[in-house]
């Protein structure tokens, strides 16, 4: 008889952190994710006053502590204020950059068969860095804060597809940079194409906060930028349609993620229009697009509520608000019909999600009925 190996104290830190993010994910168990919670905590505090991080000096961050904590953060951003899962997030961003999980696939070479086990393995941690990547950008819509975890700098490939990964099947993933550079019309994973519309989403934000030296360059980044949220918009259409959207909160919220960062890029190119003094036919095209996207993203988030609020992405809150803040902006009476929609379910996803609650408190506002 095989005695099995007693699990590390990293892995215990996993173990409660998963049963934290589950429980406040789950109805009949959301009163009991508090002190499951506090418990991973100490678990984690714990590991790290006995290691440091409980390793040698120069020794691997185990993988299990890293997303213990990236747990830790999705459990905090659905129940604790703001300030906490940004701290958390912190930490977990550095220590994937001290086990370099942003540069997995750097020594690729020539095309090698892997072992199911060991493509599983690499798969793992490749998945690892994409959560935590996705967090930095999606974080950063409510906060505006500088990214960690930078686009240039990752040389991982981009994560596999679901089934392949549960049954260890390899299959090689192209590189974001691939992606970004050529405009694949290939349709990727949806966790890939979550990626490649967080990274667009990026891009939008590092473009706004740069200071345009040259207007004419501000201006054709921006395109581009759009150019490549079109391409990804059209081939998600085709092969995630509202039907798929309707039974699947994953394909649903990557979709309104897309016409998020739509009306975020075009209300960018309407002040751009303005200031440039361009014809005001320019501005008019500007604003129909964002008022297109903000039309789906109200017709997804209701194909979202009807999943149930347990099933929502945590990020939902903020991108629906995101087009609360453009209709309200370009609607100052409130007269779109989307806004009492979008309203009423960011008041229902308030009870389940800290960032809702707070999204309608910075709003100024609850739902009209």
């Amino acid at each position: 008889m095989v005695e099995q190996q007693s699990p590390s104290k990293s892995q215990l830190c996993l173990q409660l952190a998963v049963q934290a993010a589950a429980a406040a994910s789950t109805a009949h168990m959301l009163r009991s994710s508090h002190s499951l919670y506090v418990e991973a905590c100490a678990a984690l505090e714990k590991v790290e006053i006995n290691g440091p991080i409980g390793r040698a000096r120069g020794a691997p961050v185990e993988l299990e502590y890293i997303q213990a904590l990236l747990l830790v953060v999705y459990y905090e951003a659905l129940r604790m204020p703001q300030d906490r899962y940004i701290l958390t997030a912190g930490r977990a961003f550095r220590l994937i950059q001290i086990s370099r999980l942003h540069e997995i696939d750097v020594e690729t070479g020539p095309t090698e068969e892997v072992s199911g086990e060991a493509f599983a393995r690499e798969e793992e941690r490749r998945r690892t860095f994409w959560a935590a990547y996705c967090i930095d950008r999606l974080f950063s819509i409510r906060h505006e804060l500088p990214h960690t975890l930078h686009e240039q700098a990752t040389r991982t490939r981009l994560p596999a597809p679901e089934t392949s990964f549960q049954d260890a099947k390899p299959v090689r993933m192209p590189f974001l940079s691939e992606v970004m550079s050529t405009l694949v019309t290939a349709i990727l994973p949806v966790f890939a194409e979550c990626v490649v519309l967080a990274t667009l989403r990026g891009r939008y934000m590092n473009l706004r906060s740069a200071s345009p030296s040259n207007a004419v360059d501000f201006c054709a980044k921006l395109q581009e930028i759009k150019v490549g949220l079109r391409q990804r918009m059209r081939i998600i259409a085709k092969h995630l349609p509202v039907t798929t959207a309707a039974v699947d909160s994953t394909a649903c919220c990557t979709r309104i993620l897309a016409h998020s960062v739509m009306v975020d890029l075009s209300e960018l190119a309407e002040g751009m229009a303005f200031a440039m003094n361009e014809p005001e036919k320019s501005v008019t095209i500007c604003l129909g697009q964002a008022f297109e996207a903000c039309n789906e993203i109200v017709r997804l988030a209701k194909c979202s509520a009807r999943l149930g609020r347990f099933k929502t992405p945590i990020f939902l809150p903020v991108l629906l608000s995101r087009a609360i803040v453009f209709l309200t902006s370009h609607h100052p009476q409130g007269q779109h019909d989307g806004l009492d929609e979008l309203m009423s379910i960011l008041q229902s996803l308030s009870c389940v999600n800290r960032q809702a609650e707070e999204l309608i408190h910075e709003l100024g506002g609850v739902a009209r009925h």
